[in-house]
């Protein structure tokens, strides 16, 4: 947090800026997605989060 002044307050931040790949699967090759006894059944990411905040203190 980085102070302004004497009432405000700045703050700014960010989470998961890489961003990976979720995956699950089933299956005995579950390390090799090429072969048919692996299944993906869900694969995703989650996304880049950013925030950004003001305080005023009296």
């Amino acid at each position: 947090m980085e102070q302004v002044n004497e009432h405000f307050d700045f703050k700014v931040s960010a989470d998961n800026l890489l961003n990976p790949k979720v995956r699950f699967e089933e299956g005995k090759n579950v390390a090799a997605t090429y072969f048919a006894d692996s299944y993906v059944l869900k694969e995703f990411r989650r996304g880049v989060g950013f925030s950004v905040g003001v305080n005023y203190t009296f």
